[in-house]
C-alpha cells in the first residue's frame, strides 16, 4: 500500500498510535493545572483577558448580568481547554510523521473529542471547521498561541490559522456553557449568573467534566435534604409514604 495511503488512514480511523504517550502528557497537564488551581490566589489576571470572555458571554441576548468570578472561571476553563486539545492535535501530528500542528489535526480532534453539543445533527468535524472559520476573532490570536505552545517539550510548531480555529471553538464553547447556566439561573429565578449556575452546568453535561477542577461543584450546588431511608418491614413507625421526597 503507498505510504500516503496508510498515513490517510491513520488519520481517519481510531486513535493515534501514541496513545500511552499521549495520556501520559495529558494526566500530566491535568495534575499540573490542578495544583495551579489549587495555589490560584490572583484571580482577575489570567491568560485570556476577561472582558473579552465577559463579551462573548453578553453576546446570548437573554443574558442579563454575570456575577464578578464567573469570566475567571472561564478564562481558566479556556486555558484547560485549549491545551488539552492541543495535547490531542499534536498526537494525530506524530501519528502522520509530521512536526507541525495544521488545520487537519485540529479537525481530527473535534471529530473524536468534542461534545456533540459544539455540532448540529447534521454536521461534521470539516463542516465545524467552516463554522468556525467563518466567525469573527473575539479572544487575542497571540495569548492563545502561547496557551497552544506551553508546556510542550517539544518546540511545536503551528500553521498560521491554527491559533484562530482554536480560539474560536474556545468562543462556542463559552457561549455553550453560559446558555446551560443561564438556563439554570432561570429556573431559579434570578437574573445573573452566578458560581452556582455554572456549577450547575457542569454537573449536569458530562463534556464539561474537566471543569471539576477550576470549580469545585460541591461547594457551588445549592444542598437538598437527603431522602429518608426507608424503614424495614414491622417497623412500627413505619409508613406508606416513607423514603418519599416532597418536589418543590
Amino acid at each position: 500500500m503507498n505510504p500516503n495511503q496508510n498515513n490517510e488512514a491513520a488519520r481517519r480511523v481510531g486513535p493515534p498510535r501514541y496513545t500511552n504517550q499521549v495520556q501520559q502528557r495529558l494526566n500530566e497537564m491535568w495534575a499540573k493545572q490542578s495544583k495551579e488551581i489549587e495555589e490560584m490566589t490572583d484571580f482577575k489576571n489570567h491568560s485570556l483577558p476577561l472582558n473579552k470572555i465577559k463579551k462573548i458571554m453578553k453576546l446570548d441576548e437573554d443574558v442579563r448580568k454575570i456575577s464578578s468570578e464567573a469570566p475567571a472561571v472561564f478564562a481558566k476553563a479556556c486555558e484547560m481547554f485549549i491545551q488539552d486539545l492541543t495535547t490531542r492535535a499534536w498526537a494525530n501530528a506524530e501519528d502522520n510523521y509530521r512536526r507541525t500542528l495544521k488545520k487537519v489535526d485540529i479537525e481530527a480532534t473535534f471529530s473524536t473529542t468534542i461534545s456533540e453539543s459544539f455540532k448540529r445533527a447534521d454536521r461534521g468535524s470539516e463542516a465545524l471547521i467552516v463554522l468556525i472559520e467563518n466567525t469573527m476573532d473575539i479572544l487575542p490570536l497571540g495569548r492563545t498561541k502561547r496557551i497552544m505552545k506551553s508546556d510542550k517539550d517539544e518546540k511545536i510548531k503551528v500553521t498560521i490559522e491554527t491559533p484562530s480555529i482554536l480560539a474560536k471553538a474556545c468562543e462556542m464553547f463559552i457561549k455553550d456553557l453560559t446558555a446551560r447556566a443561564w438556563a439554570n439561573a432561570e429556573d431559579n429565578n434570578r437574573t445573573t449568573i452566578a458560581t452556582e449556575d455554572v456549577a450547575s452546568a457542569i454537573s449536569n453535561n458530562h463534556e464539561f467534566d474537566f471543569l471539576a477542577d477550576v470549580l469545585p461543584i460541591d461547594e457551588h450546588l445549592p444542598t437538598t435534604p437527603a431522602a429518608p431511608a426507608e424503614k424495614a418491614p414491622g417497623n412500627p413507625n413505619n409508613s406508606p409514604n416513607a423514603g418519599q421526597c416532597k418536589k418543590q
